[in-house]
């Protein structure tokens, strides 16, 4: 798993989530099945991530 600096951005072997700030979301893509961590690391950090993007406007 790979988490940028920034925090902005989450990769793994199972999923992409990034903020594109020009459309103001959160896009979080799969790359495969999977389940359990796998599944719930992405889904919170992208949830996290919408939380403090919110939080910013």
């Amino acid at each position: 798993m790979n988490m940028h600096a920034e925090k902005n951005e989450f990769d793994s072997e199972f999923s992409h989530v990034k903020y594109i700030p020009g459309d103001n979301i959160v896009f979080l893509a799969w790359k495969k099945f999977c389940c359990y961590d796998d599944y719930r690391t992405p889904t919170w950090f992208a949830l996290e991530l919408l939380e403090s993007c919110i939080h910013h406007e």
